[in-house]
């Protein structure tokens, strides 16, 4: 069975990747090892990347481009399930990766495709349908005046995609037929959180939540969606309690509900990692987090098995917060010249840290330019674009094709998210607004759109 698989990156960045997150944790047990098959026809893609979704590390670079074929070996500490995907991440697909498993990514001229793993056509299906789905039913959904028959009407779709997975058990592994069918019911749940906690703000004593209690406090596969968990313990919380009272104090609840030492740690290390990274998915918890209480918190957990997730996301932290002096990065303008912030010291600086596969992004981008060109002889002020798309090409002809190639505060950074400016100012979702002071220091490193309150 082949899957040719399209994903829109606009769709990925505001409607997955908050909260469908996919883990590959690694391990060195020699019995572990996957091998990894690439064909390739197409002279276009010079690269194949295997990400860990949640530690944003690169777990394979494969070299694509003038290679016909080529095969690595890697290990996976578990089976779980992964995101394969060309570098600027326009063409990607879903990955369950077992030990012994030998995966083949076949690269069309025209697309990219992974044939013969029927649990992996499983799994972009249920990835797939999820967004389709929500699209068919926005209107219906966020119209509902009873919430209650949001949780029904969402309950129906996951019971017809249970059955679609019941129907190829017998060409699934155990294991496989479990990732599964616990993705399916994660990825739902996953869009009631956001529905429940985000869009319509529902008290956690409303009826709208009882779906959390069919989530398991242990299941060992959690890790490939935990913040399906932490929401759950989040509402039982403020129930118990009223109010976040503390981060401390929160953890100490999420450890006395986890008997698996194991995941526990990973709810640590995944928690504090969300509340740095989209803290406007836990607003109720990010007035708390100080750079004193995280640094108790690193301490803290100085033997946490995920202690590096918990280092590389509190770096971003730290180094992004007001009154810190700001990373003297390096961006290139369209003729290729170099400019560094420091260029611009003496000004006060806006950056708009966007791209050009970003749905949000574009629709914000008017804004930007009529506070470039208001501030475009301002002595004092300087507007910053700069974009972090992986293609420079694609950069270019976006530009061209708006009739946007003369504007002078237009940069980039390639594939910036992942660069060394994504980790200093904490770029993990955007667009992302900062400004900073004419002596290179940190107004603020998260603000909202360009705005008359913003001037």
């Amino acid at each position: 069975m082949a899957a040719v698989v399209f994903f829109d990156k606009t769709n990925l960045m505001k409607a997955i990747i908050p909260f469908f997150f996919v883990g590959i944790l690694m391990s060195c047990q020699p019995n572990n090892m996957v091998s990894i098959n690439i064909e390739s026809e197409n002279s276009e893609i010079d690269s194949i990347y295997i990400v860990d979704l949640i530690t944003e590390e690169i777990l394979f670079q494969i070299p694509a481009k003038g290679v016909s074929k080529e095969k690595i070996q890697g290990r996976v500490a578990y089976p779980t399930a992964a995101n394969i995907q060309t570098r600027d991440g326009r063409q990607s697909y879903l990955t369950i990766l077992n030990p012994g498993k030998e995966l083949h990514i076949d690269l069309k001229s025209d697309s990219m495709v992974v044939r013969h793993h029927i649990a992996d056509s499983l799994l972009n299906y249920l990835s797939k349908s999820n967004n389709e789905f929500i699209a068919q039913n926005g209107g219906t959904i966020f119209s509902a005046e009873d919430p209650v028959s949001i949780v029904r009407l969402l309950e129906d779709f996951k019971t017809t995609r249970k059955a679609a997975i019941e129907n190829r058990a017998s060409d699934l592994s155990s294991i496989e037929k479990e990732i599964l069918l616990y993705q399916n019911s994660a990825r739902v749940y996953s869009f009631l959180f956001f529905v429940g906690r985000i869009a319509k703000k529902l008290p956690p004593d409303h009826d709208f939540f009882t779906f959390i209690e069919r989530i398991d406090n242990n299941t060992q596969w959690t890790k490939t969606l935990p913040q399906n968990l932490l929401y759950k313990h989040e509402i039982n919380y403020l129930l118990a309690h009223g109010s976040i009272e503390s981060n401390e104090a929160f953890l100490d609840y999420v450890a006395s509900q986890t008997s698996n030492a194991d995941l526990l740690d990973f709810l640590k290390a995944t928690y504090i990692g969300g509340v740095i990274t989209a803290p406007s998915y836990w607003p109720k918890h990010e007035e708390h987090l100080s750079a004193s209480v995280l640094k108790k918190f690193l301490a803290r957990e100085a033997s946490n098995q995920y202690y590096d997730l918990i280092v590389k996301t509190s770096n971003s932290f730290f180094s992004s917060q007001k009154g810190v002096r700001a990373f003297d990065f390096e961006a290139e303008r369209l003729d290729g010249s170099k400019v560094k912030l420091s260029d611009f010291k003496g000004k006060i600086v806006f950056i708009d840290s966007w791209a050009t596969w970003c749905g949000p992004c574009i629709a914000h981008r008017p804004n930007v330019l009529k506070l470039a060109d208001k501030y475009a002889d301002h002595n004092g002020v300087e507007i910053l674009m700069i974009s972090m798309d992986a293609d420079r090409a694609e950069w270019h002809r976006y530009l061209a094709r708006k009739d946007q190639l003369g504007i002078k505060g237009d940069l980039i950074i390639e594939n910036g998210m992942r660069s060394e400016y994504g980790d200093r100012f904490n770029v993990k979702g955007i667009p992302k607004y900062m400004l900073i002071d004419a002596e290179g220091v940190i107004i603020k490193a998260d603000i909202p759109e360009p705005s008359v309150a913003v001037e």
